[in-house]
């Protein structure tokens, strides 16, 4: 579909350009929507429970395991596993993936293997974090992750993984 110029009509007279702008307009409402959606609703929420169930405390607390959850994930699951920029000592090894897999992104092995796909293959065919592929590809591939929280084989996984 790409190959047809601006001109070309579709049937009922609809030009290809203004089809493909209106879809494309929906998509970025729908990507808004479902990207800032939660963030609003949950700061909405925050402010109506403020004090009631909710204190600077908690809000602390969110901020913390976010930054720490980040960490793992940028440092633990990304650079040490994927990259292999750095070999630390056991023990920060371990608190890194302990900390990446707080973040509920699956497998640490797994992730650093989509991973390196994804910079071997990247915005081409086969790309697993392609745009091209669609949203709700994407909404498809986080949910499988998120229904296989605990691995099969997670005493094997971390052996393997510390070793």
């Amino acid at each position: 579909m790409r190959d047809r110029p601006d001109d070309l009509s579709l049937d009922g007279g609809v030009r290809y350009r203004e089809v493909r702008l209106k879809v494309k307009r929906w998509y970025k409402a729908l990507i808004l929507l479902v990207v800032i959606g939660p963030l609003l609703a949950t700061i909405f929420a925050i402010l109506l429970l403020w004090q009631h169930a909710v204190h600077a405390s908690d809000i602390f607390l969110l901020l913390g395991m976010y930054a720490f959850t980040a960490m793992g994930v940028t440092i633990g699951y990304h650079r040490m596993l994927t990259h292999r920029s750095f070999r630390p000592h056991p023990a920060i090894k371990f608190l890194l993936l302990v900390l990446g897999s707080m973040s509920l992104e699956g497998a640490a092995l797994e992730w650093a293997a989509t991973h390196t796909r994804h910079h071997a293959q990247a915005d081409r065919e086969g790309d697993p974090h392609s745009p091209v592929e669609g949203f709700f590809m994407l909404i498809l591939a986080g949910s499988s992750t998120m229904m296989n929280l605990i691995p099969m084989s997670t005493v094997a996984t971390c052996s393997m993984i510390l070793s």
